[in-house]
This record gives structure tokens, C-alpha cells and sequence, in this order.
């Protein structure tokens, strides 16, 4: 049996190997029986020799021309466009987050850090136009443009029920209100100030560039940007290898090249002859036309159950989060 076939009949087992510099990391929900155990070690150096072949062939991302005025779209992006031409998807794909600020802000601070953000991820700059032939490309706007601007509101010299009305008001209309891909900017902030040492932060983004996961990493990073202009310092941020555009490009590139064949030969295999329905149960039933209202559920799961779906999700090669969608 070759080291490939052992690892996946191994993996079957819930028993993940993996390689931490030059040492082998077995993981086990389970004890491992004495054959598999006995494998392992006598096959130990050409399981290391072999994770490591796999990391000498790896080949960065490269990064797109800085001459380039315009870069193709990934696949995820490529499919939200197609979804903006339908009639009244404008405000659909809109992420938002709100966030109550209890301190004294400096709003110049505030603002730089916001700078700072635009200028580290090129992609909340972009915006989507189409060329001679229709078809969608992407574009970088300047870190400069007045399409940026932080919408600064001043409601403390309000009445308090007053400020409340308005400032709810105020962010129902910002999270509803849409996003034109073509125009920009597909990122929104606005600054609510309530009191001195009290303000609401509104971020509102179109899902082409950005997602849900994303928002604590702009959040994190956020603050950092905002403490570091406070301290006059250096952010503690690691720079970028490369940008969403160039993974983009990439993307892009690997579907047109031969090494392509070999995965879809894989998935129409995995997906040949006839598909089941997924019927998924519902507490009502679907509407005759369609709309997207929906809302939010919240649960918090115990340790026990989040570590026994974890254990399922690597028993059927996958992740937490596919498992849970």
C-alpha cells in the first residue's frame, strides 16, 4: 500500500497526520490500534519525507502587474455580479455590523485608522465595470477618493429620546440602503456621536468584498490601526504577500491550465448519474413568490457538542463550518 492510500485509510479511522516542521503530528479521537500504530513508525521518516515534498511544491500566488487598470473576477465574486443584474438585488447582499463605542473617541484617529484599513486591503476599494465585451472586471480606486469618506453625525446635543429615535432611524436607512457595484464604494462607515464618550459605529459592505468571517478581522485590525495612531507608532500588522485581486488572477489562471483536468475528472465522477433532491425541513412552507426576508437565530453550543462535531466534520474529510452549513 502506498504512503497516499495509508494516510486516507488511516484518515477513515480518525487518525489526521500531519507535519510540524520536522515533526510528525498524529491526531486521534481514539487509541490507535497496534498495526497502524507499528506502521507509523516504521514508516515515519518517509512520512515526513513526503509531507515535505508536498510543501517544496508549492508555488506563492503571484502578485498582478502594478501596470494593470483592471483584473479579472474570482468565481465567488463573478457569481454576485451575476446576481446584481436581477431587478431589485441592490441591497440584498449587504453584511453590516454595528458597534456601541462606551469612551472618549478621537475621531481624527478614528478616521486615519479607517484610511489605514482602505489602504491595507485593496479590495474594499474595488468597484465592478465591464469591458468592450461585456464581460466583468475589477478596479482598484485610490485610497483618496471622496467616495471614502467616514459619515461623521453629531446627535448629542439631541433629547435623549430623541437621539434614540433618530440614531435608530439613521442605521435602518444606512443597512437598507443599497450598493451599485459600478459606482462604489462597496464599503460604508459612518460615526454616530451620542454623547462625548459614547458613539455608534456603522460598517455596512456589499458580500463581493467581504463576508461575515472577515468583519472580526476588520474589526482587530481596526482597533490596532486606531491605537498605534493614538501611540504614534508602527501598527503590529504583518504585511501582505498579495491582495484579492491577485488571488483573483491566479484563480483564474488555474482553471484555464491542464492541472485543471485532473480535479473536474474528480468531481464529475464524485457527481455522475442521478442526483438526489436535498429536502431540507422547514418549519413553513416556501412561499409562492419569492422575497428575502428572513432573520437570525442564535444558539451557543457546549463543549461536548461542538467537540463532537468537530470529530464528525474530520471523519467525513471536511470542516466545522461545512458541517454546519
Amino acid at each position: 500500500m502506498s504512503i497516499v492510500d495509508k494516510i486516507k485509510e488511516l484518515k477513515n479511522k480518525g487518525v489526521y497526520i500531519s507535519l510540524d516542521g520536522n515533526d510528525l503530528i498524529i491526531n486521534s479521537n481514539q487509541a490507535i490500534d497496534t498495526v497502524d500504530l507499528t506502521w507509523l513508525r516504521e514508516n515515519k521518516q518517509d512520512l515526513i519525507d513526503y509531507f515535505k515534498s508536498l510543501f517544496n511544491a508549492y508555488k506563492p500566488i503571484p502578485v498582478c502587474s502594478k501596470e494593470s487598470l483592471d483584473f479579472p473576477l474570482s468565481s465567488a465574486q463573478r457569481r454576485l455580479w451575476v446576481l446584481s443584474k436581477f431587478e431589485n438585488t441592490d441591497n440584498i447582499y449587504s453584511i453590516y455590523d454595528t458597534y456601541h463605542i462606551n469612551f472618549s473617541l478621537n475621531e481624527q484617529a478614528f478616521s486615519k485608522a479607517y484610511q489605514g484599513l482602505l489602504t491595507r486591503h485593496e479590495v474594499l476599494r474595488t468597484v465592478f465595470t465591464e469591458d468592450i465585451d461585456g464581460n466583468p472586471r475589477q478596479r482598484v480606486l485610490p485610497v483618496t477618493d471622496e467616495r471614502f469618506k467616514i459619515g461623521l453625525e453629531d446627535y448629542s446635543h439631541q433629547s435623549l429620546e430623541t437621539k434614540e429615535a433618530s440614531i435608530n432611524q439613521y442605521v435602518s436607512e444606512e443597512v437598507s440602503r443599497g450598493f451599485s457595484l459600478e459606482q462604489g464604494p462597496l464599503i460604508r462607515c459612518s460615526l454616530l456621536k451620542q454623547t462625548e464618550s459614547s458613539y455608534v459605529w456603522v460598517l455596512v459592505m456589499h458580500h463581493i468584498v467581504s463576508d461575515g468571517w472577515s468583519m472580526g478581522v476588520l474589526h482587530r485590525e481596526w482597533s490596532e490601526l486606531y491605537n498605534a495612531e493614538l501611540e504614534q507608532r508602527s501598527p503590529n500588522l504583518a504585511p501582505l504577500i498579495i491582495q484579492y485581486k491577485d488571488y483573483a488572477a491566479w484563480h483564474n489562471a488555474q482553471l484555464q491550465s491542464e492541472d485543471i483536468t485532473t480535479h473536474k475528472n474528480y468531481w464529475l465522477e464524485q457527481f455522475k448519474g442521478d442526483l438526489p433532491v436535498l429536502e431540507l425541513p422547514s418549519d413553513n412552507p416556501r412561499p409562492k413568490v419569492m422575497t428575502y426576508n428572513g432573520a437570525s437565530v442564535y444558539r451557543e453550543l457546549d463543549k461536548q457538542t461542538t467537540d463532537n462535531l468537530k470529530a464528525f466534520s474530520q471523519q467525513q474529510g471536511g470542516t466545522l463550518f461545512m458541517t454546519l452549513q
